[in-house]
C-alpha cells in the first residue's frame, strides 16, 4: 500500500511553477499547472515504488474544521496570515487542489479519502496501525504484516517508523526518510510552529500574537524531555501544556469515532481502473505528454 499525503506532494510538484502561480494568474492557468503536475508525480511514485510496496494508492487529503480545533482552538491559526504575505494566489492553488482531488476520485484506480474533520496525517496514520494486523501476506514459515509507503515530508510520521513494515519517501528532499524513534518526546516538547503548537514552556497563543515570541528552551532541557517525557515537567504550567501538545502531537491520541471513521472510508471505497475513461480525460484536459505511459496509472 502506498499512502500519500494530497496537499504535500501536490504543492511540493506545482511549487515547481511558482512563477506562473503569482496573484492575478488567470484560473484556468493555475488548475491546468496544478492538474498535470499532480498527475504525473502521482504516477511517478506508483511506477517507481509499487514493485516493492504495491499498487494500491491511498491519497489522503485534508478536511476542514479538524477535531484538534476542539482542543486548541490556535491549531493552525498562523497559516493563513503567512499565506496573506505570499505574492502566490493561494485561493486559486487551493480552488484547482480542491478540483482536481474530485477528478482523480472520479477517474482514476486510487483510494481518494476526505473526510470530515479529519486530516491527511490522521488518514495515513490510522491506515497504517489498522492495516499492520488487517493487511498480512502469508510466506512458508509465518504471516506478515504488507509493506506500506508513506510519502509526506511531515515528520509527524516517525512515529509510525516503529512498525517494521513502514517506510517513509521525503517528497521534498526526493529520498527515504531515517526513523528516529526516540523524537516524538522531543517533538512533543519543541511543538510544531508549522501547525502553530507552543512549545512546552510558552503560552497558548505565542505563535499567533504579533511580538510574541516563546520561552527559550535549553538544550539541557530538551535533551530532558527528549528522555524522560512528561516527567521532566516541573511544574503545573508545563504539565499542562505537555498533555496538551500530546493530544494535538501523538498519533495515539486520535479519537476513536475518528479512526472509526477513516477505516470505514478506506473500506467503502472501490476504485476501478478503467483506461479508456483515463485516456478520454487526458485527452479532454491536453495532457498529451501523459498519454505515452497511460498504463502507469
Amino acid at each position: 500500500m502506498i499512502l500519500t499525503d494530497f496537499n504535500q506532494v501536490a504543492i511540493a510538484n506545482i511549487m515547481q511553477f511558482s512563477g506562473d502561480l503569482k496573484k492575478n494568474q488567470d484560473n484556468k492557468s493555475i488548475t491546468n499547472i496544478a492538474r498535470h503536475a499532480i498527475l504525473s508525480s502521482l504516477k511517478f511514485y506508483k511506477t517507481k515504488f509499487q514493485k516493492e510496496f504495491g499498487s494500491e494508492m491511498v491519497i489522503a487529503c485534508d478536511s476542514n474544521n479538524y477535531w484538534r480545533k476542539d482542543i486548541f482552538p490556535y491549531y493552525k491559526a498562523s497559516r493563513s496570515k503567512q499565506r496573506a504575505k505570499s505574492d502566490l494566489d493561494w485561493r486559486a492553488i487551493f480552488d484547482a487542489l480542491d478540483l482536481v482531488r474530485e477528478e482523480l476520485k472520479e477517474t482514476f484506480p486510487y483510494h481518494v479519502l476526505r473526510i470530515p474533520r479529519v486530516e491527511a496525517d490522521d488518514i495515513i496514520a490510522v491506515l497504517t496501525q489498522w492495516a499492520y494486523t488487517n493487511k498480512v501476506k502469508s510466506t512458508p514459515l509465518f504471516d506478515e504484516p504488507e509493506p506500506i509507503l508513506i510519502i509526506s515530508s511531515d515528520k509527524d510520521h516517525n512515529q509510525l517508523h516503529t512498525y517494521s513494515n513502514v517506510r517513509q519517501w521525503c517528497p521534498n528532499k526526493k529520498r527515504y526518510l531515517q526513523a528516529d524513534l526516540n523524537i516524538l518526546n522531543e517533538h512533543i516538547a519543541r511543538g510544531d510552529s508549522s501547525d502553530g503548537i507552543y512549545n512546552v514552556l510558552s503560552d497558548d497563543d505565542t505563535l499567533v500574537t504579533e511580538g510574541k515570541r516563546q520561552n527559550r528552551m535549553t538544550a539541557k532541557r530538551l535533551e530532558e524531555f527528549r528522555e524522560k517525557g512528561r516527567e521532566a515537567c516541573q511544574n503545573d504550567y508545563e504539565r499542562r501544556n505537555w498533555d496538551r501538545n500530546n493530544h494535538l502531537i501523538n498519533y495515539n491520541m486520535i479519537p476513536d469515532n475518528i479512526a472509526e471513521s477513516v477505516v470505514k472510508a478506506y473500506q467503502d471505497s472501490h476504485p476501478e481502473r478503467d483506461l479508456n475513461s483515463i485516456m478520454q480525460f487526458l485527452m479532454y484536459h491536453n495532457c498529451a505528454q501523459l498519454l505515452d505511459s497511460i498504463e502507469d496509472f
